[in-house]
C-alpha cells in the first residue's frame, strides 16, 4: 500500500513538469519544464505549417486547461522561413539559437522591453534584415547572432548588456551606428569584422580588452577607448582605414599585430598628456603618431 501511495505521489509531482505540446493558430508551442509554481509558461516550437509575411508572437495563448505566457522561441524554430516582419510581446525573454537563421525575406523585427537573451546565430544570414529594435532589457547577444545581416544599419547595447559574444555582428556590411550604453569589459573576437560602413565607435569606459580581429576589414576611421583598456588583440584593425585612436589609458595597452606593418605612422593616437612619453617609449606604440589629447 505504501508503494502505491509513493508512486501516486511521484506521478502527481512529475506530471506538471512534463513538456506539453499544443497548437494555437499557425504556431506550435511547448510548455516549459520549470516547476510547480511556474507551470503557465510556454515557448514557440515552430510554425504548424509554412508561413510567410508578418507574424506577431502573442503575449499568451489559451488552451482548454490553462493560459500560457509565451516567453521564448525554441532553437531553429523559424529557420529558413519566408517571414518579412516579426513582432514580439513584452513577455518574450529569450530567442533561441538559430531561431530565425536564414529567413531570407525578413526585413524588420520589433522587440519589446522584456527580451533578455538573443542566443547564438539567432538572426544569422538574414541578409535583408534592415531594422531590429534593441530594447533596454537585453543582457546577452550570442555568438554570430547577427552575422551576415548585410542590410542591418544600427545596433544598440543598453545598460543591461553584459556580453556581446564572438562575431555577433560580423559581415553586417551596412552597419553604420553602434551605440554602447553598457558596461561590457570586452569587445569579443571578430565582433564587428567586415562591417564596411562602420566608421566611428565609442567604446564603454569599462572595456579592458578588444578581441582578435574585432574590427578587421571594417570601415572604421576613428575609435574611442576608455581608461581601462589593457589589451588590443591580434589583427584587431587589420584592413581598416583607421586614422584616429583616442585612448584614455595612462599605461600603453598590449597590442598584437594592431594593423599592417608600415601603416602605423599614418595613424594618430591621442593619449593623456601625462602619458605621451610612456607611449613614445613603448616599442609597440612608438611606430604610431603619438599626440596629447
Amino acid at each position: 500500500m505504501y508503494r502505491k501511495i509513493s508512486l501516486l505521489t511521484s506521478l502527481l509531482f512529475v506530471l506538471p513538469l512534463m513538456v506539453l505540446a499544443f497548437t494555437s493558430g499557425p504556431l506550435r508551442y511547448t510548455k516549459l519544464p520549470t516547476d510547480l509554481f511556474h507551470v503557465d509558461e510556454a515557448e514557440v516550437y515552430g510554425p504548424e505549417r509554412p508561413i510567410t509575411g508578418r507574424i506577431e508572437i502573442p503575449y499568451n495563448v489559451s488552451t482548454s486547461t490553462a493560459n500560457w505566457k509565451v516567453v521564448g522561441i525554441r532553437s531553429y524554430a523559424f529557420q529558413h522561413c519566408k517571414l518579412t516582419e516579426v513582432t514580439f510581446s513584452p513577455a518574450m525573454r529569450s530567442i533561441g539559437a538559430y531561431a530565425f537563421n536564414d529567413c531570407s525575406e525578413l526585413r524588420k523585427v520589433e522587440a519589446m522591453r522584456g527580451l533578455k537573451f538573443i542566443e547564438g546565430g539567432a538572426f544569422s544570414d538574414c541578409r535583408k534584415l534592415e531594422e531590429f529594435q534593441f530594447p533596454e532589457s537585453i543582457k546577452l547577444i550570442g555568438e554570430y547572432a547577427f552575422k551576415n545581416c548585410h542590410k542591418l544599419k544600427s545596433a544598440y547595447f543598453g545598460e543591461h548588456v553584459s556580453s556581446v559574444r564572438q562575431g555577433a555582428f560580423s559581415d553586417c556590411w551596412a552597419l553604420e551606428s553602434v551605440v554602447m550604453d553598457c558596461y561590457i569589459q570586452e569587445v569579443s573576437d571578430h565582433c564587428f569584422n567586415s562591417c564596411k560602413s562602420l566608421q566611428e565607435v565609442r567604446l564603454p569606459k569599462t572595456v579592458r580588452r578588444i578581441g582578435d580581429s574585432a574590427f578587421q576589414y571594417s570601415g572604421i576611421k576613428t575609435i574611442y577607448m576608455g581608461p581601462h583598456v589593457q589589451q588590443i588583440g591580434y589583427g584587431a584593425f587589420v584592413g581598416t582605414p583607421l586614422e584616429h585612436v583616442y585612448i584614455e589609458a595612462q599605461t600603453p595597452p598590449q597590442i598584437l599585430y594592431f594593423t599592417e606593418n608600415g601603416k602605423e605612422k599614418y595613424i594618430t593616437v591621442h593619449v593623456p598628456a601625462s602619458a605621451v612619453a610612456a607611449y613614445k617609449q613603448n616599442s609597440s606604440w612608438q611606430k604610431f603618431n603619438i599626440v596629447a589629447s
